[in-house]
């Protein structure tokens, strides 16, 4: 839309935000349209066998978004305090679609019924709530039964592997998937664990240690800055200590425990820090090329997005346009 191009940036958030809040009350409106359309049984009259099958074929919409929408709508139906919750988004779509598929698990499996005071307590608990939040605190009211590991052939080149992880293991794997974001940025479990076995085994392996060069042996430090990597000073340079970008290991390790392993930026107007710890970057607050020290205090992590960002601050846009890809 090219009226966009012409806006500026606080009326572009602006608008956003506001097209964001009219989202969420259609939102909401249409959970009671849904509601309305099954009570009087609409579906049926327009050919179609449920109101699921309505939503989809009818309305369009792919089948995880309608048994989104349509579980949400049978939890307003229930609880209708819950209304001004959604149309705010503090309580999510997806985690009012989660709780009523609780609800109903339970009675199921268990025969167990949450009374109107235990199910608004409930709301409460996964109202402003990740997914994955709100799915760790169901799952501790109604833990499934651990099943056992598995290694199970698929294809002739293929086996599914199946373990349950302990919250302590699943925290070791989100931090190795941060520390690994500059070599694959969102891996797949298989991924990571291919990442980590060739990691190993290039350290335990005998053959693999013998056939080695130098480098290889080395591994490449994650939080390592490849913009900095590429633009390292020439080798009869790199006497001059304060002529070569290349930051000491040491260095790097006081950055990286003083910043607790995350991206530091701030956002100075609303106070939204990025708390990312994926594609972390050791950046120069003053950059290297303007005088910069290669000094704690001028030093910090940034994510990827945030390093440029900063770059687009300091150079233009019209300068590092050439170099990004939109």
């Amino acid at each position: 839309m090219k009226h966009l191009k012409s806006l500026s940036d606080s009326d572009l958030l602006s608008q956003t935000q506001s097209l964001v809040r009219r989202e969420r009350e259609l939102t909401t409106e249409l959970l009671w349209h849904l509601r309305e359309v099954e009570h009087r049984r609409l579906y049926a009259e327009q050919g179609y066998s449920s109101l699921f099958d309505y939503v989809t074929r009818g309305l369009g919409y792919a089948e995880g978004s309608a048994d989104r929408r349509i579980s949400a709508m049978r939890l307003l139906k229930e609880l209708p305090e819950i209304e001004p919750a959604l149309k705010t988004g503090e309580l999510s779509l997806s985690n009012a679609s989660a709780l009523q598929h609780f609800l109903k698990g339970e009675k199921k499996a268990r025969g167990k019924t949450y009374s109107h005071i235990a199910k608004k307590e409930l709301v409460a608990k996964v109202t402003g709530k990740s997914r994955r939040d709100c799915d760790r605190l169901l799952a501790e009211l109604a833990p499934e039964t651990p099943r056992p590991e598995q290694a199970r052939p698929i294809s002739a080149t293929q086996t599914e592997i199946r373990f349950t992880a302990e919250e302590t293991l699943l925290a070791k794997i989100e931090k190795l998937k941060a520390l690994l974001s500059h070599r694959n940025p969102n891996p797949s479990y298989a991924e990571l664990i291919e990442m980590l076995a060739d990691m190993a085994l290039k350290r335990l392996d005998p053959e693999q240690k013998a056939d080695a060069t130098p480098e290889q042996k080395g591994e490449p430090r994650p939080e390592e800055n490849p913009a900095e990597k590429r633009a390292a000073t020439p080798p009869a340079e790199k006497s001059k200590a304060k002529q070569t970008r290349h930051i000491p290991q040491k260095l790097r390790s006081a950055v990286w425990k003083r910043d607790q392993g995350q991206c530091t930026f701030i956002n100075k107007g609303t106070g939204v820090r990025c708390d990312s710890k994926h594609l972390l970057q050791v950046h120069h607050l003053k950059d290297f090329s303007l005088g910069g020290k290669q000094t704690l205090d001028n030093l910090t992590l940034r994510c990827q997005c945030h390093n440029v960002h900063a770059a687009i601050q300091t150079y233009g846009s019209s300068l590092m346009n050439r170099y990004l890809k939109d």
